[in-house]
């Protein structure tokens, strides 16, 4: 009984974000809602299946139900200079901008290209199960936001835990600290992840995400490609503590001028589609 329920849910949830038309304000909700469902149920499914399956099968999976939901959801990923993630032995903190939770869609999309990756994210999220759960299955590293020192150390502790038990470590970190709602301009950084890369001597890999142009809040979910770009690694190699700051300043304005130029890219590439349509429709 239960089974046939969440197989029904499943089905309509699939259907419906297709069935509602593009422009209209309930796909908004009814995609948001889609994606919830699948992440719920996924994380149930691969709770099971990180116990029972090798690491590589396993990712297989994630991968697989990424792309799932993001043909549902309409969204399409081009990944841009994959091969930076391997530079330096794929060993590394990873830096991205942060904007909406498909952010995550997309780096599991591709995450069979990353190395032995854990992100870090905000406590809270581990008391949000089964999501919660799953992420303390697979590594992840929460820490608690309203207290910098206690973060400090639990950062410090899990990410030596971690670079010492795999040769390909990575650490993922959203250096805003929060989701940029707006996605015009980032926001200002937070050290963590800069003192973390001084410290163990580690390249700041910097991961851009062009802007959810398609994706008007609480109005419009359109369809549209989403660009990730992973840039040339940044060497930390003889800096120091002292050296924290311009490292943070230093990344921030590299991530910054390829955002402004993605947007750039990502908003024409919109504007000549939405006129081919009208061109289209001009003729008929």
């Amino acid at each position: 009984m239960i089974a046939a329920i969440l197989l029904a849910i499943v089905l309509f949830s699939w259907i419906l974000p297709h069935i509602i038309p593009v422009s209209h304000w309930l796909r908004y909700y009814v995609c948001y809602l889609t994606a919830f469902i699948y992440s719920f149920i996924g994380c149930l499914f691969f709770i099971v299946l990180i116990i029972i399956l090798p690491k590589k099968y396993f990712r297989r999976c994630v991968v697989l139900v990424a792309q799932i939901i993001s043909k549902i959801l309409g969204i399409e990923w081009e990944f841009r200079n994959e091969s930076n993630l391997m530079k330096n032995h794929g060993k590394g903190i990873f830096v991205a901008n942060h904007q909406s939770m498909f952010d995550i869609l997309g780096l599991l999309y591709i995450s069979q290209n990353f190395g032995d990756c854990v992100p870090v994210t905000k406590k809270e999220l581990y008391y949000f199960w089964p999501i919660g759960l799953l992420g303390y299955l697979s590594g992840s590293i929460f820490i608690d936001r309203g207290n910098s020192l206690a973060a400090i150390t639990n950062l410090n502790f899990a990410a030596n835990a971690h670079f010492h038990r795999y040769s390909q470590a990575q650490i993922l970190i959203f250096p805003e600290g929060t989701r940029n709602k707006f996605g015009n301009n980032f926001l200002p950084f937070k050290k963590g992840a800069f003192r973390l890369a001084i410290y163990h001597q580690l390249p700041i890999f910097p991961i851009v995400i062009s802007p959810y142009y398609f994706i008007q809040k609480n109005q419009f979910f359109g369809k549209g490609k989403i660009i990730i770009n992973f840039l040339e690694p940044i060497s930390t190699t003889n800096l120091e503590n002292d050296d924290v700051e311009k490292l943070m300043e230093k990344t921030r304005t590299i991530m910054e001028n390829k955002f402004n130029i993605l947007k750039y890219e990502v908003n024409l590439n919109n504007l000549q589609n939405m006129l081919m349509k009208k061109e289209k429709k001009l003729k008929f």
